[in-house]
């Protein structure tokens, strides 16, 4: 969400945000919080993707780059859907995420007093998607296209600070190593806001993208260079805009033959005197000449 409280219909209001009135990004990016590509949801969409709910029409336009490349994308159980994980598997893209439970397709698994904490049940459709209860606290229920029945540990921190190994299927260790790019986007994109108030309904709009870019240069700057603050970082990038200069173009020609040694800087000149094309007592003699002149009568 980028914060604005002005008018426009763009504006959304989500209660259960930390921002609460804005415009809302739908936004994917990778495990270190590079943003690769977003939209501004503008309301109602009655696109070709209708079929797959508001969340579903979203994935699919923001992996349209993706298509019959292998990768892999998580989501959560807003986005997640039998039809659409069906659609992902068919155009070459994997998938895995929470899903709520009483979405459409899915088929029933164990009741939840049956299971203890680490257990969990699995049914596989026809299609090849799993489906996932699995009790920690409370139950989860996780969908993939790509995952099996395979089980790992998961490291569970007690009330008195001791360390718990609890048994849970490879999707639930997978979704907790890779999910959550886009919060940590919106972290670093809130350390340093420009808050900049303006009443032209773009403005905040603008920023915000401005934001966007600055999180992810930093990003790359971070794995190229050395990791610096993003305080520093942003200083960095200010200073050398406001410090920026032309380059001194290359002069033409043959090099000189004493190009190579080194000689002594000439005295800098001295700044020349104004010329006029007038002389002085033409130009000076009618000084305040041409002030105005007060009258009693009016005119135009």
């Amino acid at each position: 969400m980028i914060l604005f409280k002005g008018r426009s219909t763009l504006k959304q209001y989500n209660p259960k945000k930390p921002i609460k009135r804005g415009y809302k990004l739908w936004c994917r990016s990778d495990m270190s919080g590079y943003m690769y590509e977003f939209e501004v949801y503008q309301g109602k969409d009655d696109s070709e993707f209708k079929r797959f709910g508001l969340g579903g029409s979203v994935v699919q336009k923001l992996t349209k780059s993706l298509v019959n490349k292998n990768h892999i994308i998580m989501m959560d159980n807003f986005f997640s859907s039998v039809e659409l994980y069906e659609y992902l598997k068919s155009v070459g893209i994997y998938a895995c995420g929470t899903v709520q439970s009483n979405r459409k397709g899915l088929p029933s698994l164990a009741v939840d007093k049956a299971l203890k904490r680490g257990d969990f049940d699995c049914r596989i459709t026809d299609q090849g998607l799993s489906y996932f209860k699995w009790k920690d606290n409370r139950c989860v229920f996780f969908l993939s296209n790509y995952h099996g029945t395979e089980v790992c540990k998961i490291q569970r921190k007690q009330k008195d600070g001791s360390i718990m190994d609890i048994p849970a299927p490879t999707i639930v260790r997978d979704y907790n190593r890779h999910m959550g790019g886009v919060d940590k986007s919106d972290m670093l994109k809130s350390l340093y806001d420009r808050d900049r108030k303006a009443k032209k309904w773009w403005h905040r709009l603008f920023f915000g993208i401005i934001e966007i870019a600055m999180v992810n240069s930093y990003i790359c700057y971070s794995d190229i260079q050395d990791k610096i603050p993003l305080l520093e970082y942003k200083r960095r990038v200010t200073q050398g805009l406001i410090t920026m200069s032309k380059v001194s173009s290359k002069k033409r020609g043959r090099p000189r033959s004493d190009a190579g040694e080194i000689s002594e800087l000439p005295p800098p000149k001295k700044r020349k005197t104004a010329n006029f094309s007038v002389s002085d007592d033409i130009r000076q003699q009618n000084k305040g000449a041409h002030w105005p002149v007060f009258v009693k009568n009016r005119g135009r």
